[in-house]
């Protein structure tokens, strides 16, 4: 059995919000798409993540105003990461550490995708059934 690797289970077609765009828009943005995160960037370069567990934690704990606050001052500043050949092990590992649901996918400086923890329970998944089959 091959282990499959972050560049085979990310999605590459990553939701991106500016810093500056107001937080209503970005969550209808997420809840439409029915996506769980959004990277934020500044000048189209990645300084942070803004999940479901940030709007529950940062937002509405706070009670902060969805129309008047903008994603970067209640984004996750610090971005997870790991590199394209990592395997479902080490990303697994990475998310436990930082206790992350999602790592951005990068490789020399650039973002190829993200990994959320459902494309990793896919995965494993997929492993289990193929272990079965044989």
């Amino acid at each position: 059995m091959v282990t499959k690797t972050a560049r085979e289970i990310m999605t590459a077609d990553v939701h991106m919000a500016d810093r500056k765009e107001i937080l209503f828009e970005v969550t209808t943005r997420m809840a439409q798409h029915n996506i769980g995160a959004v990277v934020v960037t500044n000048d189209g370069v990645p300084i942070g993540i803004f999940s479901e567990r940030d709007l529950l934690k940062r937002v509405n704990y706070r009670d902060i105003s969805l129309h008047s606050c903008h994603i970067g001052e209640v984004m996750t500043p610090k971005i997870s990461s790991c590199g394209p050949e990592e395997t479902l092990e080490e990303i697994n590992e990475k998310m436990r550490h930082y206790r992350h649901r999602h790592l951005v996918v990068m490789e020399d400086g650039k973002m190829l995708g993200i990994v959320s923890i459902r494309d990793l329970l896919v995965a494993y998944a997929e492993q289990l059934a193929e272990i079965a089959a044989s």
